[in-house]
């Protein structure tokens, strides 16, 4: 894939997949538990950051990511039953 020049120089210790179905979990988690409206690439980061601290639970790490975009932007798309029910997702609980 590409890579961005304010990228190009960057150290990746590792990296992780997200699939579309776990970024809309935590997407609506945030909504529903957090009253954070939030868009899919900081959901994208919050679930990334969830699966990274259930990895290194109770070892005192702490871990940090950002909310980079707002959902209002996303009304038509993943919070819309519709459109979500066309793609094959469903919006569920965290596991």
């Amino acid at each position: 894939m590409r890579i961005t020049e304010n990228f190009r120089r960057a150290r990746v210790d590792s990296a992780m997949r997200v699939t579309d179905q776990q970024m809309l979990e935590m997407l609506y988690h945030l909504a529903r538990n957090d009253g954070l409206v939030v868009g899919t690439s900081a959901a994208l980061n919050v679930r990334g950051a969830y699966e990274v601290a259930k990895k290194y639970q109770g070892s005192g790490k702490r871990i940090v990511t950002f909310l980079c975009d707002h959902g209002s932007r996303y009304t038509s798309k993943v919070f819309n039953p519709e459109f979500l029910a066309s793609k094959g997702l469903t919006v569920a609980p965290l596991p």
